[in-house]
C-alpha cells in the first residue's frame, strides 16, 4: 500500500530541515554559498547606460544635434557599412570577454 502524498514545505525543499543541534536561522558560515556576481550584467548595465547617457547629451542641446548629424550625413559612400561591422566587431569583442570572465568564475567555485 502506498503512503498517501504529503506536502512539504518549499523551504525545506530547498535549504533542508534544521537538525536538532542547529537551531533555525543559524548556519555554519563556511557551509554557506557566496552571492555571485554578474559581471555580465554589470558590464552589459554600464554599456547601455554609457550610450543612452551619450544619446541624451548630443539630442538635448540643437547644436550637438546638428553637429552630429552634419558630421553623420558627411560620412564617405561604405561608411556605414563599415561602422555597423565595427559596432558588431566590438559586441564580439565583449561576448567573448565575457565568456573568458564567466568561465574563470566557475573555475574557482567549488562543487559540492
Amino acid at each position: 500500500m502506498t503512503e498517501p502524498h504529503t506536502p512539504t514545505d518549499p523551504a525545506t525543499e530547498l535549504f533542508g530541515a534544521p537538525t536538532a543541534t542547529q537551531p533555525v536561522g543559524s548556519a555554519d558560515p563556511a557551509l554557506l554559498a557566496r552571492p555571485r556576481i554578474r559581471v555580465g550584467a554589470i558590464v552589459w548595465g554600464v554599456l547601455l547606460f554609457a550610450i543612452a547617457a551619450l544619446t541624451l547629451w548630443v539630442t538635448t542641446d540643437p547644436a550637438r544635434e546638428r553637429a552630429f548629424s552634419n558630421w553623420f550625413a558627411g560620412l564617405p559612400e561604405g561608411a556605414a557599412g563599415l561602422l555597423l561591422l565595427l559596432v558588431v566587431g566590438a559586441l564580439l569583442l565583449l561576448w567573448g570577454a565575457l565568456a573568458a570572465i564567466r568561465r574563470s568564475q566557475e573555475r574557482g567555485v567549488p562543487r559540492l
